[in-house]
């Protein structure tokens, strides 16, 4: 077997890849889907300790020529050790021959391309937001937002809540870094107070709070909830203009696993919603649901891995 190439997080940031590019990427890569060149079985999980997860998550991109698996771990409590929320790595495969191309770190990955698909919605769906709304302040939402405030510069007010003060603080902090008016909101529901564009980004749980109904957002709003059935009530999924999910295949499999208890049927997938935005209401509240795809990883890390090519970064690694 050849040598692989290791790229650890500070390698994909080196590439200094823009928004933009992520974006397109991704987007690219859900209409692949849609055109039906896409393998991307539900992931399979253990569950190692309470409200813990370890995923596998493979896909293959016919028409990119890409494929892969992400082995990704989810441990909430971690936070308390001082360890990261999310940890894996994605394995990166020819397809031709089944040899091992690369190994990337999945928590980058994983950060990246979830608030890519978010990007991706929004771009789409609330071109010129003026009040986002955020619960939850860890990585995933700090990603989110220099990501939003990076491509929607009509976001005017950022309003956070997260139940650690100092998350709060600092994620307001870093919104008025970027200048933008920061607020650190009291409570869920203060958060998202008339929003026109939300996330909620908690920690997903097998016993989900679901503090909000939706009568709290703006009445034309988009909603981005990555942390599965966490905040949002079935009043709020159901009182909505579009519920889309990123897989119906996938939300099924979770429903059946205990999560989205009591959630109507989705309305389309994501892969449908890009390729007929005609079909997309434009107002209302639109709900959509990422919980993410493993096809998402591959494409990222595809471009990852052919931008270090080309630049020399990442480490080679023998296998013999």
């Amino acid at each position: 077997m050849a040598d692989i190439l290791v790229i650890g997080r500070n390698d994909a940031e080196s590439l200094g890849l823009g928004w933009e590019e992520i974006l397109n990427v991704i987007e690219d890569v859900f209409r692949e889907r849609a055109a039906g060149h896409v393998e991307n079985p539900p992931k399979p999980g253990i569950h190692p300790r309470d409200d813990a997860f370890i995923h596998a998550m493979p896909a293959y991109l016919a028409r990119s020529g890409l494929a892969g698996c992400k082995w990704i771990a989810g441990y909430p409590q971690n936070t308390r050790r001082g360890l990261p929320y999310i940890q894996g790595l994605l394995i990166l495969t020819d397809p031709e021959t089944g040899s091992t191309l690369a190994v990337i770190d999945g928590a980058w990955l994983t950060e990246v391309r979830t608030a890519a698909v978010s990007g991706v919605v929004a771009r789409r769906f609330a071109p010129a937001p003026r009040r986002l709304g955020v619960i939850g302040c860890g990585v995933q939402a700090r990603r989110h937002l220099t990501m939003f405030l990076d491509i929607a510069p009509s976001i005017e007010t950022v309003q956070a809540f997260d139940h650690k003060p100092r998350a709060a603080s600092d994620f307001a902090q870093l919104a008025a870094d970027h200048g933008t008016q920061g607020q650190v909101a009291r409570s869920a529901a203060e958060a998202v107070a008339n929003a026109d564009l939300v996330v909620t980004a908690g920690a997903i749980h097998t016993d989900p709070v679901q503090e909000l109904d939706g009568s709290e957002v703006a009445e034309n709003s988009v909603i981005l909830p990555i942390d599965f059935d966490a905040a949002w009530q079935t009043k709020a999924i159901t009182g909505s203009s579009l519920f889309c999910v990123d897989d119906i295949e996938q939300y099924e499999y979770y429903q059946r696993e205990g999560y989205f208890r009591g959630y109507p049927s989705p309305t389309m997938e994501l892969a449908a919603a890009l390729s007929a935005t005609d079909r997309v209401p434009a107002q209302g509240k639109r709900i959509f649901l990422n919980l993410g795809l493993a096809m998402e990883d591959v494409a990222l890390g595809g471009l990852v891995y052919r931008l270090c090519m080309e630049k020399g970064a990442g480490h080679r690694v023998p296998l013999t």
